[in-house]
């Protein structure tokens, strides 16, 4: 193993070797390695420790030889370098702040068995234009890929039950995007600021919408609220300048303040 904080800010060290046998990483073990550039794990590695590669600024390339179950909290945050990461078959937790301010984060590979993403997993990846999902994603974290700004494909399976508040906040170049079949609730600041989509389909299983929900999704001209529909939060829809019609279901027992706010469209 390699302990807790073993090459902390070694700002010289540019290239390391683990030796297959080592089993766990230390939490901020190469934290803030600033010129650490590439690391390859052996399949004999089991955890790795929160914030492990910490603002490893330098780093482009990692790789996975297997073995990985879970990415922990802060793992690579900020390293603002990083192109692209293939996660190994296994993986099933990706913890908080893992991938956060990656900015140049191109691609990323999800394997089939990963169940959670994190709050802020992916938050401030810029340059990351689509993501799929894989089938048995459960839940997304909170502001899981808020400012993505480059984002602008995701695909989200129908094993989704629940989806973060602010989870797409600021992804302003998201143009459309299907919810799961399965999910009941749209959280707060969703898809808040996502100023070019302009498409999303609800599935017939939503209830409420929470505030801010599609605040300032200034593209957004139709939505059809399904018949399951109960609760429009506050100020859920407000600042969809394009926004020309909405149907309000039967069934719908309140709208929230400013729900409709600066709707300047909305006849």
């Amino acid at each position: 193993s390699i302990g807790k904080g073993a090459f902390l800010r070694c700002s010289e060290l540019r290239e390391i070797h683990l030796s297959d046998g080592v089993e766990s990483i230390g939490e901020g073990a190469f934290r803030e390695c600033s010129e650490l550039r590439e690391i390859s794990l052996p399949a004999s590695i089991k955890s790795i420790g929160e914030g492990a590669f910490y603002k490893c600024w330098s780093l482009e390339e990692i790789h996975f030889l297997g073995g990985v179950k879970s990415i922990g909290d802060f793992v690579f945050d900020g390293c603002k370098n990083l192109k692209e990461i293939h996660l190994p078959d296994g993986v099933e937790s990706i913890g908080d702040c893992a991938f956060d301010g990656c900015k140049s984060l191109k691609e990323i590979h999800l394997p089939d068995g990963v169940r959670s993403i994190g709050n802020s997993a992916f938050g401030g990846c810029e340059s990351l234009k689509e993501i799929r999902l894989p089938d048995g994603v459960e839940s997304i974290g909170d502001f899981a890929f808020q400012r993505c700004w480059g984002l602008n494909e995701i695909h989200l399976p129908d094993s989704v039950k629940s989806i973060g508040d602010g989870a797409f906040f600021q992804c302003g170049s998201l143009k459309e995007i299907r919810l799961p079949v399965s999910m009941e609730s749209i959280g707060g600041g969703t898809f808040s600021d996502c100023k070019d989509l302009r498409e999303i389909i609800l599935p017939d299983s939503v209830k409420s919408i929470g505030y801010s929900a599609f605040g300032g999704c200034e593209s957004l001209n139709e939505i059809h609220l399904p018949a399951s529909v109960k609760s429009i939060g506050y100020s859920a829809f407000s600042r969809c300048w394009e926004l020309k019609e909405i149907h309000l279901p039967d069934g719908v027992e309140s709208i929230g303040k400013r729900a409709f706010y600066q709707c300047w469209e909305l006849r």
